[in-house]
């Protein structure tokens, strides 16, 4: 019998249920998809010092055997020197209690035939990732869009200080996509 989890903190690793009540394509059963990217933003903060904000980000959505959806995040905040400056992710703490960072703006998305579509909505503006998979499933390609509100000079959201930002531009770099057999999220 296995113990259940136990969740201190915000959200993180989750059942996907925050993802609508989409169904995961059969073939994706019992696989991985892992996602990485980072992002070069543009931002000005409420005291007007701008500056350019590099964030690493890694999602994997584990497809379990019965077709049950779990996630697992994790951005890093770098700065100008390349050092980190700020984590979220979860952690394994004592048996089968889950320690996560804070998760401010926890996506939502579903599978849409061949796609895997994720919103995640900000004070104002929005990101939304696609994930495009070939006809096997077993590779898939992303595409990331932020957008903002009409009229707006930007995008408003948090950063990880907690402070608003307006972000007037997000460069992407690295973006990868793939799929493999097995749980990620196991180790």
């Amino acid at each position: 019998m296995r113990a259940p989890w136990v969740i201190a903190g915000s959200l993180v690793l989750v059942p996907l249920a925050a993802f609508a009540a989409s169904t995961a394509p059969r073939e994706l059963y019992g696989k991985s998809i892992l996602v990485t990217w980072s992002e070069g933003r543009h931002q000005t903060s409420t005291e007007g010092r701008s500056r350019v904000t590099v964030v690493h980000t890694t999602f994997t959505i584990y497809v379990s055997e019965n077709g049950r959806l779990f996630s697992q995040s994790h951005r890093a905040t770098m700065n100008s020197l390349g050092q980190i400056t700020h984590s979220t992710a979860s952690s394994r703490t004592r048996g089968n209690t889950i320690q996560t960072g804070n998760s401010r703006y926890t996506p939502k998305g579903q599978f849409q035939g061949r796609t895997f579509v994720s919103m995640a909505q900000y004070e104002s503006g929005a990101r939304r990732v696609v994930l495009t998979f070939d006809e096997t499933f077993s590779s898939c390609q992303i595409s990331i869009t932020f957008g903002k509100e009409d009229g707006a000079p930007g995008m408003v959201s948090r950063g990880s200080d907690g402070r608003l930002y307006m972000v007037s531009k997000v460069d992407i770099a690295n973006a990868t996509c793939s799929v493999r057999a097995g749980n990620a999220l196991a180790s």
